[in-house]
C-alpha cells in the first residue's frame, strides 16, 4: 500500500511539531509494511488542502492527513476533504476503534478527543 501524509498545522508555530508527528506515523506505517511517499505536503489553506488532496489521491491508495482540527485553524481539515470529496461529514466509530486499537499496539498513545470523520 502506498501512502502519502499531508500536514495541516494549526499555526504556523506549530509546524516542527505536526512534521514530528508526520515522522512517528512514518515509522508506524513502515513497520507495518506500508509504503510511504516522499513528498509531504503542507497546506495552511482550505484551498491548498483540496489541491494536495485531489493530487494525492492520484498517486496513493491512502492518504494521511495531520492537524487542521484545532480551533486556530477553524477545523479546516474535515471540512475541506468532506466538501471536495463531495462526501459527507460523518463520524466513523469502526475506523476510530481500528486507530486506536493500532495505537494501543504500537504503544503509542490515542487521544480519546479526536474525532474520526469519513
Amino acid at each position: 500500500m502506498l501512502t502519502e501524509i499531508i500536514v495541516v498545522p494549526d499555526n504556523p508555530g506549530a509546524l516542527e511539531s505536526v512534521k514530528l508527528s508526520a515522522q512517528h506515523v512514518a515509522q508506524d506505517l513502515s513497520s507495518a509494511g506500508s509504503k510511504l511517499r516522499t513528498q509531504t505536503s503542507v497546506c495552511f489553506t482550505k484551498a491548498d488542502l483540496q489541491k494536495a488532496v485531489a493530487a494525492a489521491l492520484t498517486r496513493s491508495n491512502m492518504v494521511l492527513i495531520l492537524g487542521g482540527l484545532g480551533k486556530e485553524s477553524g477545523g479546516i481539515a474535515n471540512k475541506a476533504v468532506a466538501q471536495g470529496l463531495e462526501l459527507p461529514l460523518e463520524p466513523d466509530d469502526a475506523c476510530f476503534a481500528a486507530i486506536r486499537e493500532f495505537s494501543t499496539t504500537a504503544a503509542r498513545p490515542c487521544s480519546p478527543k479526536i474525532p474520526i470523520l469519513l
